[in-house]
């Protein structure tokens, strides 16, 4: 029973991640959109510039609040920089998890 109901479970896997090409086409033309802003790897030069001329600024004749300004400042450019992130993190579980359907399909 479960050997049937998994072979059930995988055929309709299977069934439901048809590849779009199979479906069919609808003909569309292609439309050409310029980019105004700037790429990903343009925003994290500029990002980096910018902390690079934080650390080398003279912060010995700033008041309290103009170094709190660049403290709060230096904190969103690198939250910023960590959203671009650099890959994919997966779990152990997720990645057995992965392994096993591959076994599984294949």
């Amino acid at each position: 029973m479960k050997k049937i109901s998994l072979c059930v479970f995988a055929s309709l896997l299977m069934l439901a991640v048809i590849p779009a090409h199979l479906i069919g086409k609808n003909e569309v033309d292609p439309v050409i959109i310029e980019a105004t802003a700037p790429s990903e790897a343009e925003q994290i030069g500029i990002l980096n510039a910018r902390l690079i001329e934080i650390q080398e600024l003279d912060r010995s004749g700033m008041t309290r609040q103009e170094r709190r300004a660049l403290r709060v400042e230096v904190r969103a450019i690198k939250g910023e920089l960590k959203s671009y992130g650099d890959g994919i993190y997966l779990s152990v579980g997720a990645l057995i998890l992965v392994i096993v359907l591959l076994i599984l399909l294949l």
